[in-house]
C-alpha cells in the first residue's frame, strides 16, 4: 500500500482531461513496481548490492528514500518545458545520494511520460570528462539507429549540436535531454594540492556546461550529485556553473522509518523470509554515523549467508556479529587470513595513500579511482582479495582496467586505513613544507633564503625515510635546474649537486658533467656524486657504467 498526496480533482466539469490528471497522479506511484526483478541475464541477483551503490537495474529493490524522491520529482516537474536547469543532489558522504540519482530519478525518468525525457546514462567525470559525455552520446545515437558523432564535442555549441542530431533521430523534437553526473566533486580537483594534480578538462568542461545551460532552445536538465563539504569549491568556480543552479535536493540522514524500508522493502520485492525481530534489531543498531552504508554492507553479508529456505534469521545476525564494526571485521579478516608479507602490506598502503585516496593538508579525504597498473605490483595480490570481499570494487574505467574502494566508509571505519591516512597526512604536510623551500631555489629569491634552502633539504635528503622521498618527489626539478643555471653562484650548483646525489637522481649530474660550459668545479662536484651513488649502488653493471663515464676525472 502506497500513498501520495494528490490536488483535488473535479472528474464532473473536466471530463477527459480529469481522469487524465488522476493518471498522471498515480503513475509515479506505480513506476517502480512495472520494472522487472530480477534483471535480465542475472536470475540470482542479490536486492542488496551492499557497499556498492544501487544502479539503475536495482531500482525495483530501491526503498528508503521515498519522500526524498517525490520531492526531487517535483523540482524537476517544476521545471518548464523549454528551460534547462542544473538540478544538484547534495548531501554527505555515505548519505545515498548516487544512489538517488541511478536507482531513483534516472529510471523513473526515462519510464516518464513518452516524448518528454532522453536521459543518458549517469556516468563520473573523472579526469577526461568530455570522452564520457561522448561515449554516452555515441551510445545513445546508436540505440537510436544514428551514425554517432565523429568527433567528441568540446564545445556548448558543439554539444547542443549533437544533442539536436540525437533528438531528431529518435523523433523527439521537443524532449529534454538528460545529462546525469555522479560524485561531481571529481570535476573541482577537490583534494589536489597542486595545478597539474587537478582533472584534466576539467574547468573547459564546467564552462561548457554553464554556457550550454544558457544557450537558447537547449532544452537540458543537468542532475549531479556533490557532496555537501564541496558545495563551496562549486561556488567559487570561474565558471559561475552554481549561479544557474535551482533549489538542491537535499538528502540529509535516513530516518528510522527508512531503514525500515531499506531492510524489508527488498525482501518483500524478492520473497525473502526475515525472522520477527530482526528488522527491529537492525533498525536499532543503525545509529552510527555510518549507518546507511554499514547496514548495506551487512544485508549483504547476511544475503549470501541465508539459509537454505531462503531465510535470515536473527542468530545468523548474531553470529555475524552486529552491524557496529561490521566493514572493520571484513578488512580485518582479509588481511589476516591472506598470509601477506611486510612487503605486501606496505605496498598495500601505498596503493592506497598514493593512489586509492585523495588527502589534501587539513581538509576532506575521499576515495578516488586508480588504473591498476599504476598501483604497486607487490600490492596487487592482497588488493584482489579485497575485490572479492567486496570493499573494492574493479573494472572501473574506461578500458575496465581500474580499481577502487567500494564505499568512503571503509576510510572512517577500518583503523588500519585510518592510521594510514593520518600517516599519509603527515608525510603531505611534509612535502608542502619540502615544495615551499624548493620555492626559495629560484634564482631571484634572496641569496640568504636560497643558502637556507640547500642547507635544509640536504639534511632532509640525508635523513632518508619520508623526508627524502619528500624532496625526491617535490624537488628534484628545481635542484636540477638550479644545477644547470649558468648565472647561479658557484656554491648554490655544487650545493644542489650534493643533494641530488643523496635522493638518487643521476641524470642532471651526467648532463652537467658534460657540460663544457660550467666552471670545473661543478663539473668535478658532479663527477663525484656520480662516484659516490656507484659506491652505493648494489648492481655491477651499473657501476661498471659509471666509471666509464668518470674516466679523467
Amino acid at each position: 500500500t502506497q500513498r501520495t498526496p494528490l490536488a483535488p480533482i473535479d472528474l464532473h466539469p473536466t471530463g477527459l482531461e480529469g481522469w487524465q490528471r488522476l493518471e498522471r497522479g498515480l503513475r509515479a506511484l506505480s513506476w517502480q513496481e512495472r520494472l522487472a526483478w530480477p534483471p535480465e541475464n542475472e536470475p540470482h541477483a542479490s536486492p542488496f548490492p551492499g557497499l556498492s551503490c544501487f544502479e539503475r537495474k536495482h531500482a525495483p529493490v530501491f526503498f528508503g528514500q521515498d519522500q526524498t524522491l517525490r520531492q526531487a520529482q517535483a523540482k524537476v516537474e517544476a521545471i518548464t518545458a523549454s528551460a534547462s536547469r542544473f538540478l544538484l543532489i547534495l548531501g554527505a558522504s555515505g548519505c545515498g545520494k548516487s544512489s538517488l540519482l541511478r536507482a531513483g530519478l534516472v529510471p523513473w525518468l526515462a519510464g516518464a511520460e513518452p516524448g518528454r525525457w532522453i536521459v543518458l546514462a549517469p556516468f563520473r567525470p573523472g579526469r577526461k570528462p568530455f570522452r564520457w559525455l561522448a561515449a554516452l552520446l555515441k551510445n545513445a545515437s546508436l540505440a537510436a539507429g544514428q551514425t554517432p558523432p565523429s568527433e567528441p564535442a568540446r564545445t556548448a555549441t558543439e554539444i547542443l549540436e549533437q544533442l539536436e542530431e540525437l533528438r531528431a533521430h529518435t523523433s523527439q523534437q521537443d524532449a529534454k535531454v538528460v545529462i546525469a553526473i555522479d560524485q561531481f566533486e571529481e570535476l573541482l580537483g577537490c583534494g589536489a594540492e597542486r595545478e597539474e594534480e587537478k582533472p584534466a578538462q576539467a574547468d573547459d568542461f564546467l564552462s561548457a556546461l554553464a554556457e550550454l545551460l544558457k544557450l537558447e532552445g537547449s532544452r537540458v536538465l543537468i542532475l549531479a550529485t556533490l557532496r555537501s563539504d564541496f558545495l563551496g569549491s562549486l561556488q567559487l568556480h570561474p565558471s559561475r556553473l552554481n549561479s544557474l543552479a535551482g533549489d538542491p535536493i537535499l538528502l540529509g540522514p535516513m530516518d528510522v522509518d527508512g531503514f525500515r524500508q531499506v531492510i524489508e522493502g527488498p525482501a518483500q520485492r524478492v520473497g525473502l523470509r526475515l525472522e520477527r525481530g530482526l528488522s527491529d534489531r537492525l533498525v536499532r543498531d543503525t545509529a552510527t554515523g555510518d549507518s546507511l552504508p554499514l547496514l548495506a554492507f551487512t544485508l549483504r553479508e547476511l544475503w549470501d549467508g541465508r539459509c537454505a529456505d531462503g531465510a535470515i534469521t536473527l542468530q545468523q545476525y548474531a553470529d555475524f556479529g552486529g552491524l557496529e564494526g561490521a566493514i572493520q571485521r571484513k578488512a580485518d579478516e582479509v588481511l589476516a587470513t591472506s598470509g601477506a608479507t611486510e612487503e605486501e602490506i606496505e605496498a598495500l598502503e601505498r596503493a592506497f595513500i598514493d593512489h586509492l585516496v585523495r588527502l589534501s593538508s587539513d581538509g576532506p579525504v575521499a576515495k578516488q579511482p586508480a588504473r591498476l597498473e599504476a598501483l604497486p605490483a607487490a600490492s596487487r595480490r592482497l588488493l584482489g582479495l579485497f575485490v572479492e570481499a567486496r570493499l573494492l570494487v574493479s573494472g572501473k574505467g574506461s578500458d575496465g582496467d581500474g580499481v577502487e574502494i567500494a564505499h568512503e566508509a571503509l576510510l572512517r571505519t577500518w583503523p588500519k586505513l585510518v592510521g594510514w591516512i593520518d600517516k599519509g597526512r603527515e608525510a603531505l604536510l611534509q612535502r608542502l613544507r619540502v615544495r615551499r623551500l624548493g620555492e626559495d631555489l629560484n634564482a631571484k629569491a634572496p641569496e640568504r633564503q636560497r643558502r637556507q634552502a640547500l642547507e635544509e633539504l640536504a639534511a632532509l635528503a640525508a635523513s632518508g625515510g619520508v623526508e627524502a622521498r619528500a624532496v625526491e618527489r617535490e624537488c628534484a626539478q628545481p635542484l636540477a635546474d638550479l644545477l644547470a643555471a649558468a648565472d647561479a653562484p658557484e656554491a648554490d650548483r655544487l650545493d644542489a649537486a650534493l643533494v641530488l646525489a643523496l635522493i638518487g637522481h643521476e641524470e642532471p649530474l651526467r648532463q652537467c658533467l658534460g657540460d663544457a660550459a660550467a666552471p670545473v668545479a661543478v663539473r668535478r662536484r658532479a663527477a663525484e656524486c656520480l662516484g659516490l651513488l656507484a659506491k652505493r649502488s648494489g648492481d655491477r653493471d651499473h657501476r661498471d657504467r659509471i666509471a666509464a663515464e668518470l674516466e679523467g676525472w
